[in-house]
């Protein structure tokens, strides 16, 4: 690696490298490198900060990040503040998320039946410790489906649409978990964007994923899958989600709550939110 990467760096020289990370071996022999010839390094923040890995400790100079919930997040993991520089969307701060909800909420009441989205995650390896330190196991795994499953199937007439994570095209465990429902209205897809997606929904279930956090920027109501036992990952307050919950009794009561709300059953959200913040957090970080 040390000897490609040296190669390529006295082609191009460069001014500046940008990773989606710096933990790996690749990447952090890439920012020495960069470091040793001179050039600024930058991580640009690739997902939710479920857990350190990937974020902290930082091996680049600086980390560009969404907002402010993902600075306290890691100034809270011990990484200086002087290498931290926001450049996302200021929607996942709790004060701005009312606006937000109001101008891409729903505005007119349905008679449909309700329609969640469950959005899925890679399953987890039990030999990973980043992943077993927040109690996100094959086990942990398999329980906050099974209590997504059990509160939308006590939902009258609810359909349940499940979005499998682009890196795991198949999930035995997502499969194991829906056989122990077959009366439930549900269906896994695996094609589709997000914003597609979260444009035909009332209410997305997400587990832990950055997917979900950026569901709550069209003005959805997100609500949290945790692992049981697990820590406050994501503190809802934070990220403008609805709530947590690691079991059907916490889940429950958030799902009826969601799904009740005055805006959140008629026309789908504003998709263009996506594309307009994404260009102004790409001009913050440009700058």
């Amino acid at each position: 690696l040390i000897e490609r990467i040296e190669s390529h760096f006295g082609r191009v020289r460069p001014d500046a490298l940008i990773v989606d990370e710096d933990a790996t071996p690749l990447s952090r022999v890439a920012v020495a490198l960069a470091r040793q010839a001179g050039a600024a390094s930058f991580v640009v923040q690739h997902g939710a900060p479920g857990c350190r890995f990937g974020f902290a400790p930082p091996a680049a100079d600086r980390l560009l990040v969404w907002g402010e919930s993902s600075r306290r997040q890691l100034e809270r993991w011990g990484v200086p503040p002087e290498r931290i520089q926001v450049v996302g969307s200021p929607r996942h701060e709790l004060r701005k998320w009312s606006a937000a909800a109001h101008r891409f909420g729903r505005d007119a009441p349905s008679r449909r039946p309700p329609q969640v989205l469950l959005l899925t995650t890679v399953p987890p390896r039990d030999d990973r410790p980043d992943s077993v330190a927040i109690h996100f196991t094959r086990r942990g795994y398999a329980a906050m489906l099974r209590a997504a499953l059990a509160a939308v199937s006590a939902i009258f007439g609810a359909r349940l649409i499940v979005k499998l994570h682009p890196r795991a095209p198949d999930d035995p465990i997502v499969r194991a978990a829906l056989a122990e429902f077959p009366a439930l209205d549900a269906q896994i897809v695996r094609d589709g964007t997000v914003e597609a997606w979260v444009s035909r929904t009332d209410c997305v279930l997400s587990c832990f994923s950055s997917a979900g956090i950026e569901a709550t920027l069209a003005g959805v109501p997100v609500i949290q899958l945790l692992p049981p036992g697990s820590g406050n990952l994501l503190p809802h307050d934070e990220w403008g989600l609805v709530g947590s919950a690691r079991s059907e009794a916490e889940l429950q009561p958030l799902l009826t709550r969601a799904l009740n709300r005055p805006d959140s059953r008629g026309p789908g959200p504003d998709r263009r939110v996506f594309a307009e913040l994404g260009r102004a957090a790409a001009m913050r970080a440009a700058d």
